[in-house]
């Protein structure tokens, strides 16, 4: 799950070094829009790998993951992790200036 955040920062880097960042707010993007349209779709794209992992968990019935509380408690664990981390990797964007790959 590390890498799939860690994901999310590569295009905020390739994003501010090709300045079509400061394209948008020249533009006239207010910073809030712009920050919370980058969470929401990250957010929406953290989502779906992970309930791609519930089903995979649920399909193979690991012992330790067979009731649906503990399917609930896993959902909510990814969640909550996907929350902090996002935000973290939107900071952690501010020290890079060449992206790892070139998508």
């Amino acid at each position: 799950m590390s890498f799939l955040a860690a994901s999310f920062v590569v295009f905020l880097i390739r994003e501010r070094e090709s300045k079509s960042k400061h394209l948008q707010f020249v533009s006239g993007v207010k910073f809030p829009i712009f920050w919370l349209a980058n969470l929401l779709f990250d957010t929406v794209n953290y989502i779906i790998p992970c309930l791609a992992l519930m089903v995979v968990l649920v399909a193979f019935q690991m012992e330790e993951f067979k009731t649906a509380e503990m399917h609930g408690y896993l959902f909510i664990l990814f969640v909550l992790y996907g929350w902090a981390v996002i935000p973290l990797m939107y900071l952690f964007s501010f020290l890079f200036t060449v992206p790892s790959t070139y998508v």
